[in-house]
């Protein structure tokens, strides 16, 4: 019986310890992941999660996978909502609405592969890099008959969506 109560003690210390890390993450975390030490930073913090609190490394790492997935599915369902909402709006069409689907999957697929350049360049040429790709998105926005200030929220692209002011698509 005693073991039970001290096992459910570990449990809740550890789950508040996450909920703890989870909203920090939620406010800072997420450009630290984004970089390229950020699959190392998790790492530690499952690792010093597990020690402390003498828990299987395994099912740490499997509770931070859940959340990782069940963000990812709150923003695609976010991302749905709004791009639904802007083609019932009348603010793009079904045939824009298909197009930025495709970009933002075009996208996604190129980021690892985009961060990697990016790295290996001076902050001159990320800069340059950085033009480059808002040009190209300009275009194929053209292209599209799509205004980029109407799918800003869509998270397609960083810089994109407005969360860095002055750095992305949204000059």
């Amino acid at each position: 019986m005693k073991k039970s109560r001290k096992n459910n003690k570990k449990v809740i210390i550890a789950a508040l310890t996450l909920g703890a890390f989870i909203a920090v993450g939620a406010y800072g975390v997420n450009n630290v992941l984004a970089s390229d030490n950020g699959n190392q930073f998790n790492l530690n913090i499952i690792k010093k999660l597990s020690e402390r609190f003498s828990l299987d490394e395994d099912e740490v790492k499997a509770v931070f996978n859940e959340n990782r997935d069940e963000n990812k599915q709150r923003v695609q369902q976010q991302f749905e909502e709004r791009i639904n909402q802007s083609v019932a709006d009348g603010k793009i069409t079904e045939e824009q609405k298909q197009a930025i689907i495709k970009k933002k999957e075009e996208l996604q697929s190129q980021g690892n592969k985009m961060r990697d350049e990016l790295k290996n360049l001076s902050a001159d040429e990320r800069k340059l890099k950085r033009e480059k790709n808002r040009e190209d998105m300009e275009k194929w926005a053209e292209e599209n008959s799509i205004d980029l200030k109407e799918i800003k929220g869509f998270n397609i692209g960083r810089g994109f969506e407005g969360r860095h002011p002055n750095k992305g698509m949204m000059k």
